[in-house]
């Protein structure tokens, strides 16, 4: 019974307005916007740090050549500014 009421209540058009509206929903949508905002920026910024690890750079490369290798047969031709497979 009271399932079925606060159904109707959630789908009810101006109740949703009205909620939407209302500021501590909106406050509630800026903290999360400003906490995926963060996040995103951060997840960014310890991706570039790790890539310019010099402890990641080794296997990140070793890692490159054996897929380059599995690929293409040979390693030597993923390196910077050639090409990954010549066929």
């Amino acid at each position: 019974m009271i399932f079925r009421f606060l159904f109707n209540l959630i789908n009810n058009p101006q109740v949703i307005e009205k909620l939407a509206e209302s500021r501590p929903i909106r406050r509630a949508a800026q903290i999360t916007a400003y906490a995926i905002t963060k996040a995103q920026i951060a997840g960014r910024d310890a991706s570039q740090r790790a890539l310019r690890s010099r402890t990641l750079q080794q296997p990140l490369l070793k890692q490159v050549f054996q897929l380059t290798k599995k690929w293409c047969g040979e390693p030597a031709r993923a390196l910077p500014g050639g090409p990954a497979c010549h066929s």
